[in-house]
């Protein structure tokens, strides 16, 4: 046995008996190979293997990982650090609360900025409603809702991006990937969480954390490493400010899929202008609407008022508790050297705190060096 390494002194006993160690099987080795033999080749090869192995795996196993460990079949963790890739599914009836003003607006837009103009307090839509007769009132929804569905942008009338825009906010609050960098030293780690990814309607929008008062990004849970590459990893606590990064990532998709955020997308899809000139020219009863400013400001009032609910209410989508109860995973050795490449087989038993909803469930990820 090897002298261990834990000291300077031991370390440099060490290294004197390797040499020495690596010396002996060579002259052992060179013996054999001079008689020539094929099988006295085949044992000098194994005699120099296992000279070199056995100083590495002593040297890696007297590292703190314990005996045995630090070969291609039983890798230890490298010094640097991992980037793990963790798939989160979320499942959470308020997510769709929360998104309940876009599911309105595809159903019936007119209704609902009208009640939104009505919620807001909106002067345009009193000036209106004094403006015009009850016979213009009753039909102004109608009017509205022709106009609307008269309009495209990028092809789809503003019923259909609304529709689409809520599915990719459902998406964004319920399916995404946390990228973290992971440490792993004998017994403990440091886990950091970078940047969230998401995917929504197959687009790829990345967005770095951090700096929120909800975000709890830093994590120092115990880590086992034993036979066969198999990790275990700890307790970790974290905090996301889930809500804010998600309004991030819709803004992006839609920025990506119709090239504006979402708010500038729904004013561009409604075209109060249009909507105001032509909604003024509709007449019942032998009076007509007019009053095109009012109907502009009132559509433009409204629409700022859907997106401003929104905004206050998607980040408010926070997980005051995003935790990795444990985590299990196996650790590869790709160039046979005794330290891991990649960890494959990630596993976390995951605990989301979302208001008063509390849910356990699993979570899948891996890492590359």
């Amino acid at each position: 046995m090897l002298i261990g390494v834990g000291t300077s002194e031991g370390g440099r006993l060490w290294e004197s008996e390797c040499k020495l160690w690596r010396a002996e099987h060579l002259a052992l080795a060179s013996g054999l190979l001079i008689r020539g033999s094929m099988k006295s080749t085949l044992v000098a090869v194994a005699v120099l293997v296992s000279g070199i192995a056995g100083c590495a795996a002593e040297q890696v196993g007297e590292a703190g990982y314990g005996e045995g460990l630090g070969t291609p079949e039983s890798p230890v963790p490298h010094d640097g650090s991992y980037v793990v890739t963790s798939r989160i599914n979320i499942t959470s009836e308020m997510a769709q609360v929360e998104l309940a003003e876009l599911h309105a607006f595809s159903q019936n837009p007119a209704r609902t900025l009208l009640a939104e103009a009505e919620q807001a307090g909106l002067p345009a839509l009193q000036q209106l409603n004094s403006a015009l007769s009850p016979t213009l009132r009753s039909q102004l929804e109608g009017w509205i809702n022709a106009e609307i569905d008269k309009a495209r942008l990028a092809g789809k009338t503003p019923r259909q991006l609304a529709t689409e825009l809520a599915a990719i906010a459902q998406t964004t609050l319920t399916q995404f990937t946390v990228e973290s960098s992971l440490s792993i030293t004998p017994g403990k780690a440091l886990h950091m969480l970078t940047q969230l990814q998401f995917t929504p309607m197959a687009l790829d929008i990345s967005v770095p954390i951090g700096g929120l008062s909800a975000d709890i990004l830093i994590q120092q849970p115990t880590a086992d490493v034993t036979e066969g590459g198999k990790l275990t990893l700890g307790d970790q606590r974290f905090g996301l400010a889930l809500g804010s990064h998600a309004w991030q990532g819709i803004n992006l998709a839609s920025t990506q899929l119709f090239g504006s955020d979402l708010h500038t997308t729904l004013m561009k899809a409604v075209n109060c202008p249009a909507l105001a000139q032509a909604v003024s020219t509709k007449c019942s009863g032998g009076s007509c609407v007019g009053n095109a400013s009012l109907v502009r400001a009132l559509c433009e009032g409204s629409v700022d008022a859907l997106v401003g609910e929104l905004r206050e209410h998607v980040p408010s989508f926070e997980l005051d508790v995003f935790r990795f109860v444990q985590g299990s995973a196996r650790l590869v050795d790709n160039d046979l050297d005794g330290i891991a490449d990649r960890i494959v087989d990630g596993t976390w038993e995951t605990e989301t705190k979302l208001a008063v909803e509390v849910r356990r469930a699993p979570a899948m990820f891996t890492a590359t060096r």
